[in-house]
């Protein structure tokens, strides 16, 4: 049986790499390719779509462990699985909708999203206190 909780966990690890993924494709076809061995200090030469995606990345690894901790809190206060999933994967399709506002350059509304995901993962800790 589907651990769905743990399937979000999961979802939003792959989603953190996923933001990334367009970013070095694009430099894998660059004249310069990517370079494997600074790469930190390549990403931070880029611009325009390139350079929010990377900070998608770095702030979807921000936000990761706390999620996955309040998952985790949730499970061990004993917070019903169905709730915990809607709220997980609130959280998730928030990333992605996130990532997807940051992309486009869309700041105000790639805002209130991030706030969406910050809510979901609030409610989560909340219902494992309350619990």
């Amino acid at each position: 049986m589907m651990n769905w909780p743990h399937f979000w966990v999961l979802m939003a690890l792959l989603l953190a790499y996923a933001a990334k993924l367009p970013v070095l494709i694009a430099l894998g076809f660059g004249k310069e390719g990517y370079d494997n061995r600074h790469p930190r200090d390549q990403q931070a030469k880029l611009t325009g779509w390139r350079k929010r995606m990377i900070a998608a990345h770095y702030n979807s690894f921000e936000t990761l462990g706390i999620f996955a901790g309040s998952v985790a809190l949730s499970e061990i206060a004993g917070v019903r699985e169905g709730r915990i999933s809607i709220l997980a994967g609130t959280y998730v399709l928030s990333r992605v909708v996130y990532q997807v506002m940051y992309a486009t350059n869309q700041a105000r509304f790639r805002s209130a999203v991030w706030f969406v995901g910050f809510g979901a993962i609030v409610a989560l800790l909340v219902h494992s206190a309350w619990h």
